[in-house]
């Protein structure tokens, strides 16, 4: 099941004596006839780099501090579980979800936090859970796929997904690199069908050919370079293929 903590780091106060660190001039009421004033901001902001670690060290506060008697795989869970704001966790029984789900929201309750927009691949464990604090794609008949930190999750069916869309780029070093940078893979599930291109991008290096250099050119270099591109494009429009026999088998 995944979560989300909702407005994370608008929950953490900022030390009053801190407060002129996020300083800022706005107009007052919206209206920009008026001068501008000048305001403090006395929570932690988004942008600021220091607030993911200082909503960090909050979580982890709220769970070790055990106000509400959370069990230790309670505490555990936002320990080890959650990043940044999201939650993503598995459990072996439907009866262990709905126990670490009502434990973990009166545990980030206790801390100021609220967790909210829950799905997961089984309806009772979302029946346990108020519709408000559903995520918004939730339907009575079928889980949708949801992204959670660059990875696609299709609850309905329980897998990992992963949505392919490279544009094609010219026959170059630098258009085979930036057809390599399309494909989000955070896990790795792509490493062997990247490989080929990986090849491709090494050899141009290897024979010394310019980033915005056509491989499609006269010469003995060109000869390999007209092979390296119909490689590069024999690679794109295979990928799709090959991860779809992939995911079938599996």
């Amino acid at each position: 099941m995944v979560g989300d903590i909702k407005s994370c780091f608008h929950q953490v106060f900022v030390d009053e004596n801190d407060h002129d660190a996020f300083r800022f001039f706005w107009f007052p009421n919206n209206d920009l006839e008026q001068s501008p004033a000048d305001y403090r901001m006395d929570v932690h902001i988004f942008g600021a780099m220091s607030s993911p670690s200082i909503a960090a060290f909050a979580l982890r506060r709220a769970a070790l501090d055990k106000e509400t008697r959370a069990d230790l795989a309670t505490v555990e869970t936002v320990l080890e579980n959650i990043y940044v704001d999201n939650l993503c966790k598995s459990c072996t029984s439907v009866k262990q979800a709905i126990s670490l789900v009502d434990q973990l929201r009166r545990l980030l309750s206790s801390g100021g936090f609220r967790i909210t927009k829950f799905l997961s691949n089984n309806k009772q464990v979302l029946d346990s859970i108020p519709p408000e604090d559903h995520a918004a794609a939730i339907d009575d008949r079928q889980l949708p796929t949801h992204k959670t930190l660059g990875v696609f999750w299709n609850a309905e069916t329980d897998q990992l997904e992963v949505k392919i869309d490279v544009q094609q780029n010219p026959c170059t070093r630098r258009g085979v690199l930036s057809m390599i940078g399309q494909c989000c893979d955070p896990l790795g599930i792509l490493g062997p069908f990247l490989l080929p291109a990986r090849r491709v991008l090494q050899e141009a290096c290897r024979l010394g050919f310019p980033w915005d250099k056509p491989f499609s050119v006269r010469g003995w270099a060109g000869r390999i370079g007209i092979g390296l591109c119909r490689h590069s494009l024999s690679w794109m429009h295979s990928l799709l293929l090959e991860v779809l026999r992939l995911l079938e088998r599996r």
